[in-house]
């Protein structure tokens, strides 16, 4: 990454007082640098989201996902693992039906998916493909065309993470809002929930704003990882009509065999295939 250098001019006093205090000149170029060494490229934050299982073990939280378009408003629960054996339980209820609840556990090879509305369940064995990842790691190589269309390359999900891929991997968000790197910006650094984070603001393509219903959009994307913390999508007049908020999160902690665990009650139906 190139870092800008701070040229310290003709300064020769070593100290500035204030009316509030003392501040040394030292303090404020070392608060300067540290806004240097926060800076990111580009690419850099592009690369980050499109590969960010790649950048924590474990995670566990909750968030809000909403969507005018796609009519949907869904509080999420996740405890996911993503390396070792990857795993996860996803517990995605609807906040405007509290009787639409859907619960997926992914362990050992193994996928299971409660409704709850419908009292049913289905079991499914899955063979997780093998995907280079070192092939693909790079923004360039995840995007290609197929009979002459535009074709976005996307990494398979490891842990089988259902909705919560939207904020814990945000590929697809990755790929098609910051495909075009004059459509957006890197606005600033900022703070949320703890943890530090990249802000993007930018204008959708014509794709996506005919089917978001939306023009620009703003994301809050944490700097470490990767995973897309806030996400909010405006009208033409600055309404927010899509959004991601996350409520709480907490990485690289354990997960026992209890955390990745579902209780089917007794009378709900297998659904057989």
């Amino acid at each position: 990454m190139k870092k800008s250098k701070l040229l310290i001019g003709l300064f020769t006093a070593s100290v500035l007082v204030t009316s509030i205090g003392v501040t040394t000149y030292k303090d404020e170029i070392v608060k300067a640098n540290q806004l240097v060494e926060q800076s990111m490229s580009k690419e850099e934050i592009h690369t980050l989201m499109l590969n960010s299982i790649d950048n924590y073990k474990t995670v566990k939280g909750t968030f809000e996902y909403k969507s005018k378009a796609g009519n949907f408003d869904y509080e999420i629960n996740y405890k996911v693992k993503t390396q070792g054996n990857p795993a996860s339980k996803i517990k995605i209820t609807s906040k405007d039906n509290n009787n639409d609840v859907h619960e997926s556990l992914f362990v050992e090879g193994k996928l299971t998916e409660v409704t709850h509305k419908n009292k049913s369940f289905e079991e499914t064995g899955v063979i997780t493909g093998r995907f280079d990842k070192e092939k693909y790691k790079t923004p360039r190589d995840r995007y290609g065309k197929q009979n002459g269309e535009a074709l976005f390359i996307r990494r398979q999900d490891p842990s089988f993470m259902n909705m919560a891929a939207a904020s814990l991997f945000p590929q697809n968000v990755g790929l098609g809002y910051l495909e075009n790197y004059n459509n957006w910006e890197i606005t600033g650094n900022g703070n949320f929930l703890n943890l530090d984070v990249v802000i993007i603001e930018g204008k959708l393509n014509e794709y996506y704003q005919e089917k978001h219903q939306a023009e620009n959009f703003k994301l809050w994307v944490h700097r470490d990882s990767g995973i897309l913390l806030k996400l909010e999508e405006y009208s033409q007049d600055g309404t927010v009509v899509d959004f991601i908020n996350t409520k709480k999160i907490k990485l690289n902690e354990s997960l026992s065999d209890v955390d990745l665990n579902i209780n089917i009650p007794k009378e709900y139906k297998k659904n057989k295939f």
